[in-house]
């Protein structure tokens, strides 16, 4: 799954009041982010002779993440702007197991 947005972040009232933008438009066009995960799921179910169930599950997941904020605008950089870029990236593992015993009667 792939998503990427723009945001319109924090913007000056007297932008707004003065036509620069509108509510929802943006100081910094470049604020926004993109996110991307994949997911997979595994199952395998085996039947014993003796008809016990053993079943075995692995998942896996990708996630990255690039967010780019430029909350206080220009106040560091005059020329460039303050954007600040956020990235994550993350890999998560799992393994789930069982084991079921049927009982003679």
């Amino acid at each position: 799954m792939y998503s990427t947005w723009n945001a319109s972040g924090q913007i000056p009232e007297s932008a707004v009041n003065e036509g620069i933008t509108g509510f929802y438009g943006a100081i910094d066009t470049n604020e926004g982010g993109i996110t991307l995960r994949t997911n997979i799921n595994a199952q395998l179910l085996n039947t014993l002779p003796n008809h016990d169930l053993v079943k075995n599950q692995l998942f896996y997941s990708r996630y990255r993440f690039d967010l780019h904020t430029n909350f206080t605008f220009y106040l560091a950089d005059t020329v460039n702007g303050d954007e600040i870029r956020q990235r994550e990236a993350r890999h998560l593992y799992s393994y789930n197991g069982s084991y079921l015993h049927h009982k003679a009667i």
